[in-house]
Protein backbone atom coordinates (compact mmCIF):
# COMPACT_ATOMS: atom_id res chain seq x y z
CA UNK A 1 0.00 0.00 0.00
CA UNK A 2 1.06 3.55 -0.28
CA UNK A 3 1.23 6.01 2.11
CA UNK A 4 0.72 9.34 -0.18
CA UNK A 5 -2.76 9.43 -1.93
CA UNK A 6 -3.17 12.02 -5.22
CA UNK A 7 -2.28 15.76 -4.22
CA UNK A 8 -6.14 16.22 -5.37
CA UNK A 9 -8.96 14.05 -4.78
CA UNK A 10 -9.41 12.23 -8.25
CA UNK A 11 -12.07 13.51 -10.89
CA UNK A 12 -13.08 9.60 -11.31
CA UNK A 13 -15.98 8.87 -13.90
CA UNK A 14 -15.91 5.47 -14.16
CA UNK A 15 -14.53 2.19 -11.76
CA UNK A 16 -14.23 -0.67 -13.71
CA UNK A 17 -13.81 -3.96 -11.95
CA UNK A 18 -13.21 -7.56 -12.08
CA UNK A 19 -15.56 -10.05 -10.37
CA UNK A 20 -13.41 -13.28 -9.53
CA UNK A 21 -10.76 -12.66 -6.76
CA UNK A 22 -12.31 -8.56 -6.25
CA UNK A 23 -15.80 -9.07 -5.83
CA UNK A 24 -16.42 -12.73 -5.23
CA UNK A 25 -14.04 -15.02 -2.87
CA UNK A 26 -14.13 -18.15 -1.97
CA UNK A 27 -16.10 -17.76 1.80
CA UNK A 28 -19.49 -19.72 1.62
CA UNK A 29 -22.41 -17.34 2.49
CA UNK A 30 -19.51 -13.89 3.63
CA UNK A 31 -18.73 -13.04 0.23
CA UNK A 32 -19.48 -16.60 -2.32
CA UNK A 33 -21.61 -16.89 -4.38
CA UNK A 34 -22.26 -12.98 -4.21
CA UNK A 35 -20.06 -10.10 -2.88
CA UNK A 36 -20.14 -9.55 0.56
CA UNK A 37 -23.34 -7.33 1.64
CA UNK A 38 -21.03 -4.23 2.75
CA UNK A 39 -19.61 -3.97 -0.91
CA UNK A 40 -22.91 -4.51 -2.72
CA UNK A 41 -23.58 -1.54 -0.37
CA UNK A 42 -20.92 0.30 -1.43
CA UNK A 43 -21.49 -0.18 -5.32
CA UNK A 44 -24.87 1.06 -5.05
CA UNK A 45 -23.83 4.49 -3.25
CA UNK A 46 -21.10 4.86 -5.39
CA UNK A 47 -23.25 4.49 -8.77
CA UNK A 48 -26.38 6.23 -7.30
CA UNK A 49 -23.63 9.59 -6.42
CA UNK A 50 -22.85 9.10 -10.42
CA UNK A 51 -19.94 7.41 -10.86
CA UNK A 52 -19.88 4.91 -13.55
CA UNK A 53 -19.90 0.80 -12.12
CA UNK A 54 -18.59 -1.78 -15.00
CA UNK A 55 -18.25 -4.99 -14.38
CA UNK A 56 -15.20 -6.44 -16.31
CA UNK A 57 -15.16 -10.17 -16.16
CA UNK A 58 -14.77 -13.87 -17.95
CA UNK A 59 -18.39 -14.65 -16.72
CA UNK A 60 -21.23 -14.71 -18.75
CA UNK A 61 -23.56 -11.82 -18.47
CA UNK A 62 -26.32 -14.35 -16.30
CA UNK A 63 -23.84 -15.03 -14.13
CA UNK A 64 -23.21 -11.48 -12.94
CA UNK A 65 -26.91 -10.37 -13.12
CA UNK A 66 -27.82 -10.59 -9.68
CA UNK A 67 -24.64 -8.19 -8.69
CA UNK A 68 -25.96 -5.59 -11.49
CA UNK A 69 -29.27 -6.42 -10.32
CA UNK A 70 -28.89 -5.92 -6.41
CA UNK A 71 -26.39 -2.94 -6.75
CA UNK A 72 -29.10 -0.95 -9.01
CA UNK A 73 -25.69 -0.75 -11.54
CA UNK A 74 -27.46 0.59 -14.66
CA UNK A 75 -24.30 0.98 -16.98
CA UNK A 76 -22.75 -0.93 -19.56
CA UNK A 77 -20.88 -4.18 -18.68
CA UNK A 78 -17.86 -6.19 -19.90
CA UNK A 79 -18.55 -9.83 -19.96
CA UNK A 80 -17.57 -13.40 -21.31
CA UNK A 81 -13.74 -12.02 -21.57
CA UNK A 82 -14.80 -8.62 -23.58
CA UNK A 83 -16.87 -10.59 -26.44
CA UNK A 84 -20.53 -8.67 -24.74
CA UNK A 85 -21.00 -5.32 -23.78
CA UNK A 86 -24.29 -5.24 -22.47
CA UNK A 87 -26.62 -3.22 -20.13
CA UNK A 88 -29.00 -5.94 -18.79
CA UNK A 89 -31.14 -3.56 -16.55
CA UNK A 90 -32.20 -1.83 -19.81
CA UNK A 91 -32.05 -4.96 -21.86
CA UNK A 92 -29.69 -3.60 -24.47
CA UNK A 93 -26.56 -5.39 -25.99
CA UNK A 94 -24.42 -2.64 -27.16
CA UNK A 95 -21.69 -4.96 -28.98
CA UNK A 96 -20.86 -8.64 -29.46
CA UNK A 97 -18.18 -10.31 -30.94
CA UNK A 98 -18.78 -13.94 -32.19
CA UNK A 99 -16.58 -16.84 -32.78
CA UNK A 100 -16.36 -17.32 -36.77
CA UNK A 101 -19.85 -19.69 -37.08
CA UNK A 102 -17.96 -21.56 -40.13
CA UNK A 103 -15.37 -23.28 -37.52
CA UNK A 104 -17.43 -23.54 -34.52
CA UNK A 105 -18.87 -26.91 -35.24
CA UNK A 106 -15.48 -28.13 -35.89
CA UNK A 107 -13.55 -26.63 -32.93
CA UNK A 108 -16.25 -27.91 -30.52
CA UNK A 109 -17.01 -31.31 -32.44
CA UNK A 110 -13.13 -32.39 -32.40
CA UNK A 111 -12.60 -30.79 -28.41
CA UNK A 112 -15.13 -32.82 -27.35
CA UNK A 113 -14.26 -36.06 -29.50
CA UNK A 114 -10.39 -35.35 -27.88
CA UNK A 115 -12.46 -35.71 -24.30
CA UNK A 116 -11.36 -32.36 -23.44
CA UNK A 117 -14.46 -31.13 -20.96
CA UNK A 118 -16.33 -28.30 -22.97
CA UNK A 119 -18.93 -25.90 -22.36
CA UNK A 120 -20.50 -23.33 -25.20
CA UNK A 121 -21.68 -19.72 -24.72
CA UNK A 122 -24.46 -17.78 -26.43
CA UNK A 123 -25.57 -14.44 -25.38
CA UNK A 124 -28.04 -15.81 -22.53
CA UNK A 125 -27.48 -19.54 -22.16
CA UNK A 126 -24.43 -22.27 -22.26
CA UNK A 127 -24.89 -25.73 -23.38
CA UNK A 128 -22.59 -29.06 -22.26
CA UNK A 129 -22.99 -32.38 -23.58
CA UNK A 130 -24.61 -35.00 -22.09
CA UNK A 131 -22.08 -37.88 -21.83
CA UNK A 132 -19.67 -35.00 -20.44
CA UNK A 133 -22.04 -33.98 -17.71
CA UNK A 134 -20.24 -35.22 -14.11
CA UNK A 135 -18.19 -33.45 -11.18
CA UNK A 136 -16.85 -30.59 -13.34
CA UNK A 137 -20.53 -29.38 -14.59
CA UNK A 138 -21.46 -29.49 -10.34
CA UNK A 139 -18.04 -27.09 -9.54
CA UNK A 140 -19.10 -24.80 -12.51
CA UNK A 141 -22.50 -24.98 -11.85
CA UNK A 142 -21.92 -23.97 -8.18
CA UNK A 143 -19.58 -20.95 -9.44
CA UNK A 144 -21.81 -19.92 -12.18
CA UNK A 145 -25.27 -20.17 -10.22
CA UNK A 146 -26.92 -21.62 -13.10
CA UNK A 147 -26.83 -24.72 -14.52
CA UNK A 148 -25.74 -25.40 -18.07
CA UNK A 149 -28.44 -26.70 -21.58
CA UNK A 150 -27.73 -30.38 -21.77
CA UNK A 151 -27.54 -31.05 -25.38
CA UNK A 152 -26.80 -34.99 -26.96
CA UNK A 153 -24.65 -33.24 -29.68
CA UNK A 154 -22.51 -30.06 -28.62
CA UNK A 155 -20.99 -29.71 -31.74
CA UNK A 156 -24.34 -29.43 -34.19
CA UNK A 157 -26.03 -26.93 -31.51
CA UNK A 158 -23.38 -24.79 -32.81
CA UNK A 159 -25.45 -24.79 -36.09
CA UNK A 160 -27.35 -21.50 -36.55
CA UNK A 161 -26.50 -20.03 -32.78
CA UNK A 162 -24.27 -17.11 -32.15
CA UNK A 163 -21.19 -18.33 -30.04
CA UNK A 164 -19.30 -15.61 -27.91
CA UNK A 165 -17.57 -18.38 -26.00
CA UNK A 166 -16.31 -21.74 -25.44
CA UNK A 167 -14.60 -22.47 -22.64
CA UNK A 168 -12.51 -25.89 -21.36
CA UNK A 169 -12.03 -27.20 -18.14
CA UNK A 170 -8.54 -29.22 -18.45
CA UNK A 171 -7.81 -31.54 -15.30
CA UNK A 172 -3.97 -31.83 -16.43
CA UNK A 173 -1.41 -30.46 -18.82
CA UNK A 174 -1.98 -33.18 -21.57
CA UNK A 175 -5.96 -32.09 -21.28
CA UNK A 176 -4.85 -28.28 -21.60
CA UNK A 177 -2.09 -29.87 -24.58
CA UNK A 178 -5.05 -31.30 -26.43
CA UNK A 179 -6.84 -28.30 -26.53
CA UNK A 180 -4.06 -25.49 -27.59
CA UNK A 181 -3.36 -28.07 -30.77
CA UNK A 182 -6.98 -27.60 -32.04
CA UNK A 183 -7.10 -24.02 -31.17
CA UNK A 184 -3.67 -23.60 -32.69
CA UNK A 185 -5.04 -25.04 -36.13
CA UNK A 186 -6.72 -21.45 -36.19
CA UNK A 187 -4.96 -18.44 -34.19
CA UNK A 188 -5.90 -16.46 -36.49
CA UNK A 189 -9.36 -16.41 -35.66
CA UNK A 190 -9.38 -17.24 -32.29
CA UNK A 191 -7.65 -16.97 -29.11
CA UNK A 192 -7.62 -18.89 -26.20
CA UNK A 193 -6.04 -18.29 -22.96
CA UNK A 194 -6.04 -20.14 -19.08
CA UNK A 195 -7.44 -18.73 -15.96
CA UNK A 196 -8.19 -20.46 -12.41
CA UNK A 197 -10.51 -20.10 -10.23
CA UNK A 198 -10.22 -20.86 -6.60
CA UNK A 199 -13.36 -23.27 -6.12
CA UNK A 200 -11.86 -25.39 -8.90
CA UNK A 201 -8.32 -25.75 -8.39
CA UNK A 202 -6.20 -27.58 -9.51
CA UNK A 203 -8.51 -27.87 -12.44
CA UNK A 204 -7.80 -25.14 -15.39
CA UNK A 205 -9.96 -23.05 -17.29
CA UNK A 206 -9.58 -22.71 -21.26
CA UNK A 207 -11.23 -19.66 -22.64
CA UNK A 208 -12.13 -19.46 -26.04
CA UNK A 209 -13.29 -16.33 -28.49
CA UNK A 210 -12.91 -14.51 -31.17
CA UNK A 211 -9.41 -13.18 -31.36
CA UNK A 212 -10.74 -9.93 -31.71
CA UNK A 213 -11.76 -9.87 -28.03
CA UNK A 214 -9.96 -8.83 -25.10
CA UNK A 215 -11.16 -7.12 -21.81
CA UNK A 216 -8.66 -4.47 -22.79
CA UNK A 217 -11.16 -3.49 -26.30
CA UNK A 218 -14.30 -3.94 -24.22
CA UNK A 219 -13.10 -1.29 -22.29
CA UNK A 220 -12.71 1.01 -24.43
CA UNK A 221 -16.10 0.32 -25.79
CA UNK A 222 -18.06 0.27 -22.88
CA UNK A 223 -16.33 4.06 -21.80
CA UNK A 224 -17.46 5.18 -25.11
CA UNK A 225 -20.75 4.43 -24.59
CA UNK A 226 -20.76 5.88 -21.07
CA UNK A 227 -18.75 9.23 -22.28
CA UNK A 228 -16.25 8.62 -20.19
CA UNK A 229 -12.06 9.10 -20.55
CA UNK A 230 -10.02 6.17 -19.73
CA UNK A 231 -8.06 8.59 -17.68
CA UNK A 232 -10.61 9.58 -15.44
CA UNK A 233 -11.52 5.54 -14.96
CA UNK A 234 -9.85 3.48 -12.08
CA UNK A 235 -9.84 -0.24 -12.62
CA UNK A 236 -9.24 -3.07 -10.45
CA UNK A 237 -8.24 -6.77 -11.00
CA UNK A 238 -6.53 -9.48 -8.80
CA UNK A 239 -4.60 -11.21 -11.97
CA UNK A 240 -1.85 -10.48 -14.28
CA UNK A 241 -4.62 -10.95 -17.10
CA UNK A 242 -6.47 -8.14 -15.42
CA UNK A 243 -3.75 -5.58 -16.71
CA UNK A 244 -5.06 -5.94 -19.78
CA UNK A 245 -7.80 -3.23 -19.78
CA UNK A 246 -6.07 -1.68 -16.01
CA UNK A 247 -2.98 -0.37 -18.46
CA UNK A 248 -5.37 2.13 -20.01
CA UNK A 249 -7.05 3.29 -16.56
CA UNK A 250 -5.79 6.45 -15.27
CA UNK A 251 -5.89 4.85 -11.89
CA UNK A 252 -5.53 1.18 -10.64
CA UNK A 253 -5.83 -0.98 -7.41
CA UNK A 254 -6.01 -4.47 -6.76
CA UNK A 255 -5.81 -6.46 -3.44
CA UNK A 256 -3.62 -7.95 -1.13
CA UNK A 257 -4.93 -11.64 -2.49
CA UNK A 258 -3.59 -10.73 -6.31
CA UNK A 259 -0.84 -12.20 -8.20
CA UNK A 260 2.83 -10.98 -7.37
CA UNK A 261 2.97 -9.68 -10.64
CA UNK A 262 0.13 -7.33 -10.59
CA UNK A 263 0.54 -5.81 -7.54
CA UNK A 264 4.01 -5.07 -8.76
CA UNK A 265 2.33 -3.22 -11.56
CA UNK A 266 -0.30 -1.49 -9.63
CA UNK A 267 2.83 0.05 -7.05
CA UNK A 268 4.59 1.15 -9.64
CA UNK A 269 1.73 3.76 -10.72
CA UNK A 270 3.00 5.50 -7.82
CA UNK A 271 -0.17 7.44 -5.77
CA UNK A 272 -2.18 6.47 -8.56
CA UNK A 273 -2.20 3.03 -7.42
CA UNK A 274 -3.42 1.47 -4.36
CA UNK A 275 -3.32 -1.97 -3.04
CA UNK A 276 -6.18 -2.94 -0.48
CA UNK A 277 -6.25 -5.64 1.63
CA UNK A 278 -7.86 -9.11 0.64
CA UNK A 279 -11.09 -9.62 -0.75
CA UNK A 280 -12.32 -11.82 2.55
CA UNK A 281 -11.38 -8.23 3.86
CA UNK A 282 -13.77 -6.62 1.82
CA UNK A 283 -10.16 -4.66 0.42
CA UNK A 284 -12.58 -3.27 -2.74
CA UNK A 285 -13.53 -0.93 -0.39
CA UNK A 286 -10.18 -0.07 0.79
CA UNK A 287 -9.64 0.80 -2.98
CA UNK A 288 -12.35 3.18 -3.31
CA UNK A 289 -12.41 4.98 -0.38
CA UNK A 290 -8.57 5.56 -1.06
CA UNK A 291 -9.68 7.38 -4.08
CA UNK A 292 -12.17 9.54 -2.36
CA UNK A 293 -15.59 6.99 -3.89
Amino acid sequence: MHDVRPEKKPQIGAVVLDVDGVLIGGLAGVNSPAPHPQVMDYLRRMHQQGTVVCLCTVRPTFAVLNIIEIASLDNAHITDSGALITNPLRNRTLARQEIPPEITVDIVSRLVGTQVYTEIYTETDYFVQTNRVGRKTEVHTAILGRPPTVVDALGQECAGRAITKIMVIAKDAAAAARAELIVCEQQERIALFWGSHPQSLPWRFGIITARTVSKRKGLATALAFEQVAPANTLGIGDSSSDWQFMADCGYVGTLNNATTELKTKVNNKGNHGFIGRSIDDNGVIDVLKWYGL
